[in-house]
């Protein structure tokens, strides 16, 4: 996994155990929030990933013994678009979240970490939300925009004629 990282150029991540839970005292995973943006570029580029991730609820071996799995990604629900990625809490790690939204051809990643809340983990979660939430929607307005500046450098210069099509 470490060497996949720096292939990626995750520059900032060390990967100790395989689910990024912290036991005892040892070395831990190590990572931010470039490097895990850096990740999810990667995983969106993937259609069964963004499958697994986008689905609000999930069911492994159909049948008797089958196990439902539930998203807590509410981004799923609230914002329109939104197709993923991670949310995840830990004692060490507080609330964190990657999620990922796709306006047209447009897609955002927000990545927070370390979300806390005196009031428990459920409100941490609930500001985690909001923090990504706020995040993507800033970013769909920037990408929104970059759009309109890229259209002006194709526009026609001020004092120039308007183009009309040649008559038939």
């Amino acid at each position: 996994m470490n060497t996949r990282a720096a292939e990626l150029g995750m520059t900032r991540t060390r990967f100790i155990t395989p689910n990024g839970l912290t036991y005892g005292q040892g070395p831990h995973d190590t990572t931010s929030a470039r490097d895990l943006a850096k990740l999810s570029v990667v995983l969106c580029k993937m259609p069964a990933a963004l499958k697994f991730t986008s689905a609000k609820t999930y069911t492994f071996r159909p049948g008797p013994k089958s196990v439902n799995l539930v998203n807590h990604n509410r981004l799923l629900s609230s914002f329109k678009g939104c197709d993923g990625l991670k949310t995840g809490w830990t004692v060490a790690a507080d609330a964190s979240m990657i999620t990922t939204a796709r306006e047209g051809e447009a897609r955002v990643i927000a990545v927070v970490l370390g979300c806390d809340s005196p009031q428990g983990a459920k409100a941490a979660q609930r500001v985690r939300d909001q923090m990504a939430d706020r995040l993507m929607a800033q970013g769909l307005v920037r990408l929104a925009l970059l759009e309109v500046e890229k259209a002006k450098l194709h526009a026609l210069p001020a004092g120039l004629p308007p183009w009309r099509p040649p008559p038939r």
